[in-house]
């Protein structure tokens, strides 16, 4: 598994058990996966909008990048 599917699945967890990004929280995963605070909040974000279909989700990677192509097309 890849640092980014790492990083995912991570902040995946992280809001499928409603848990807040504190600043701890942000500053430990910041050092844990070497990705930037504003990368971590927007899929912070991303994942709180979604979080309804993110136990469906089997991959978070290739979910996260198709999402990324529709959004970049619109």
């Amino acid at each position: 598994m890849n640092m980014t599917k790492e990083f995912l699945e991570e902040l995946k967890c992280i809001v499928e058990c409603e848990v807040p990004l504190t600043e701890y929280r942000l500053k430990r995963l910041q050092e844990e996966f070497n990705q930037t605070p504003i990368v971590i909040k927007q899929f912070y974000k991303l994942f709180l909008e979604k979080r309804h279909i993110l136990p469906f989700i089997d991959d978070i990677e290739s979910a996260v990048y198709e999402y990324k192509m529709g959004w970049e097309t619109a």
